[in-house]
């Protein structure tokens, strides 16, 4: 990430948690929200309506339209989760 612009985020999840994210989003000038997702189509059309942001369907959907994001908050519930967004490495034991 270029340290010299504001980070472009998307938010996972248009519901209280999400919009609390999207909202914080907005107001820090060191970010930039770029767009959000829900499964909802009512969550998300309020959401987009309320944020002035792109919305999509799908997490696939939010990634592949917007590829210059740095980063993405994952706002939906634990219990909603069906499998990991992403993986880590281990870190090298050896250095």
């Amino acid at each position: 990430m270029n340290l010299s612009r504001s980070a472009r985020v998307g938010v996972i999840g248009g519901g209280i948690r999400g919009g609390m994210f999207a909202r914080a989003l907005q107001e820090n000038p060191d970010a930039e929200l770029v767009a959000i997702c829900d499964r909802s189509p009512a969550v998300l059309a309020a959401m987009v309506d309320q944020l002035g942001v792109p919305g999509h369907a799908s997490t696939e959907d939010l990634l592949s339209a917007h590829p210059e994001l740095d980063a993405v908050v994952i706002a939906t519930p634990t219990s909603r989760i069906a499998r990991p967004p992403c993986s880590v490495p281990a870190p090298d034991s050896t250095s």
